[in-house]
């Protein structure tokens, strides 16, 4: 799916780019986490503390680039 940001009227405040292309990376990650998941410091923490209280929420999938080619664990 592509998102045309003209089509929002967020040309105004994003002026680069000028849409991308929506794709989804959903989901908790396993634990321990793999080196593969390109994990960051808060969810290596986050996993941690999840093993010692499931009451606090593992780490999840998320994305920092507008065009995901591949998720991450944060």
């Amino acid at each position: 799916m592509y998102v045309d940001f003209k089509e929002f009227n967020w040309y105004v405040c994003i002026l680069s780019p000028i849409g991308y292309n929506a794709f989804k990376c959903v989901g908790e990650c396993s634990n321990p986490l793999p080196a593969r998941l390109n994990a960051t410091n808060h969810a290596v923490i986050q996993s941690l503390l999840n093993s010692l209280n499931p009451e606090i929420p593992g780490p999840y999938c998320n994305h920092d680039e507008m065009l995901v080619e591949a998720g991450g664990c944060r």
